[in-house]
C-alpha cells in the first residue's frame, strides 16, 4: 500500500479499497476521524514548513500510540482516518484518549518554546452507524466537529451526537449567564442599596453643613464612597459629594454600612 511521504500514513487512495475489503469480508469495524485544532492559525502564523513539522510530530505521536492496533490514512491536509477492524467504538475511544495524554506529555518544541498541540476526534462504526463508505466518513466528520465545538481534544461518538449538541448549548448558555452576571455587577453599583435620596444643587448654603470633615464610608459589600460629612443621626449619615461638577447631598442608612471614618483637615 502506498504511503504519504510526510506522515508515513497510507494515502487517501488506499482508504476506499481497504474499507471495501472489510465490507466484502463481512467484517465489522470502527472508523475514527482525527483533526488538528487551529492548524490554519499555526500555518498562517509560522508558515507551511513549520506546519509540516507539526504534522510530522502529531502523526508520529498517533503512530506510537496505536502501534499495530489500527490502520492509519492521511485523508486531507490535517485530517487523518484510522480504521479498527473488528473492534468497537469503546476500544477506539480508549485509544484516542490515550493519544491525547501522549500529546500532552510530548509538547512540540519550537525554538525555545514548548507548544501544546491538540486534536479532536469523531467515531462511527460499521454497520451500526452506516453501511457505505461516504456515509461513514460523513458521520465521523459530524462527530469530530461536535468535539471541536465542545472541547478541544474531545472524543464524540456519532450515536451520541445529540447529547453532544445539548452540552454545546449548555456551554453557550453558561457563558451568557456568566457574562450577564458580570455586566449586572459592573453596571448596577451597590450604591443603590440604602441610599434614600440624592439632591443635587449648585448652591448649598454654608449654614446647612453641620460638620466639615472629609469622610470615607465603607459599605458591607465592599464598595467605598468618599465625601464631606454634613450631618448624622442614629440611623443615617449625610455626605456632601461632587458629581459631574455639581455638589449634592446623599443620605445613607447605617445598617448597610460596615464602617465610616472622618479625617481632620
Amino acid at each position: 500500500m502506498k504511503e504519504d511521504l510526510l506522515t508515513r500514513f497510507y494515502t487517501r487512495d488506499e482508504f476506499e479499497p481497504f474499507i471495501n475489503e472489510l465490507i466484502e469480508a463481512n467484517k465489522s469495524f470502527t472508523l475514527g476521524l482525527i483533526d488538528l485544532n487551529h492548524f490554519k492559525v499555526i500555518n498562517d502564523k509560522y508558515g507551511h514548513m513549520f506546519g509540516d513539522s507539526v504534522l510530522r510530530y502529531v502523526s508520529s505521536t498517533i503512530k506510537l500510540t496505536f502501534e499495530d492496533r489500527g490502520t492509519l490514512f492521511r485523508y486531507g491536509g490535517d485530517e487523518f482516518l484510522v480504521v479498527f477492524p473488528e473492534q468497537d467504538k469503546k476500544y477506539a475511544s480508549i485509544l484516542f484518549k490515550l493519544c491525547n495524554r501522549n500529546l500532552k506529555k510530548r509538547p512540540f518544541l519550537y525554538r525555545t518554546k514548548l507548544l501544546k498541540i491538540s486534536v479532536s476526534y469523531g467515531i462511527a462504526a460499521y454497520p451500526q452507524d452506516a453501511v457505505d463508505i461516504d456515509s461513514l466518513v460523513h458521520k465521523s466528520d459530524m462527530a469530530m466537529y461536535c468535539s471541536k465545538k465542545l472541547a478541544r481534544g474531545f472524543v464524540t461518538d456519532v450515536a451520541k451526537i445529540n447529547i453532544c449538541k445539548m452540552l454545546i448549548w449548555g456551554k453557550k448558555l453558561l457563558f451568557w449567564l456568566v457574562l450577564l452576571s458580570l455586566t449586572s455587577l459592573i453596571i448596577f453599583k451597590p450604591l443603590k442599596f440604602g441610599i434614600k435620596r440624592f439632591v443635587a444643587s449648585k448652591n448649598i448654603e454654608q449654614g446647612e453643613i453641620v460638620a466639615n470633615y472629609p469622610c470615607e464610608v465603607i459599605f458591607k459589600n465592599g464598595y467605598t464612597l468618599k465625601g464631606i460629612l454634613v450631618e448624622r443621626d442614629s440611623k443615617t449619615i449625610t455626605l456632601l459629594i461632587p458629581i459631574d461638577g455639581v455638589e449634592g447631598k446623599i443620605k445613607i442608612d447605617k445598617n448597610i454600612i460596615q464602617k465610616y471614618r472622618t479625617f481632620k483637615l
